[in-house]
């Protein structure tokens, strides 16, 4: 009689230490993403002393991952990480009197990868520089911001940036898949991601 109730004793303790200790899985990351692909950049395709100018050969386009509304956040649709295949993470960590944020994007052919620092204090007037890498359908293959010609990304009256999550406008004046000689820009474009780690 002893034995069994030491063995349902035990039993009961590890039961409650299993469901005790065990932690919340966090949510998983969500994205929304609209890039105005645009019209040819001056860029230079060439190295030293080849000049060479990028051509844009790549027809005007919109790249759309979710829905990402520029100043309405009850329009936004979010994709979270793993719907329908998608690979969604993010990033937005206290980095100073800023953020530091960066995160990817991915479904389908669509892929956009960022990597910025700013504040609430990036307005459009004061813009934050910042890297990217794009790809769509129509680009085929990747085309990146030059490290000369960086991004920009900037909060308008309606968004924030806060340690967790971001809604942001962002523009890249030159985008290169040097491989191929093709530079392109990138317009006024949208960004939301939640979900953040921090």
């Amino acid at each position: 009689m002893t034995f069994r109730l030491v063995v349902t004793t035990v039993a009961m303790i590890s039961a409650v230490s299993a469901t005790g200790c065990s932690e919340a899985v966090p949510p998983a990351s969500e994205g929304a993403v609209i890039g105005n692909f645009s019209t040819a950049s001056a860029g230079q395709c060439g190295q030293e002393p080849d000049t060479t100018p990028c051509q844009c050969n790549i027809e005007l386009h919109n790249m759309q991952v979710g829905f990402a509304h520029a100043s309405d956040a009850g329009q936004i649709t979010f994709v979270k990480d793993g719907d329908g295949g998608a690979r969604v993470f993010c990033s937005v960590a206290p980095a100073g009197s800023g953020f530091e944020a960066q995160g990817v994007i991915e479904s389908g052919a669509n892929l956009l990868e960022f990597k910025v620092n700013l504040s609430g204090a990036n307005t459009e007037d004061n813009k934050a520089p910042g890297s990217v890498a794009y790809r769509t359908v129509y680009t085929v293959d990747q085309f990146q911001s030059p490290a000369e010609t960086p991004c920009n990304f900037w909060v308008s009256t309606e968004q924030e940036v806060t340690a967790g999550r971001m809604w942001v406008q962002w523009e890249c004046a030159e985008v290169l898949d040097a491989s191929a000689g093709r530079g392109c820009k990138i317009g006024q474009s949208t960004l939301a991601m939640q979900n953040c780690d921090q």
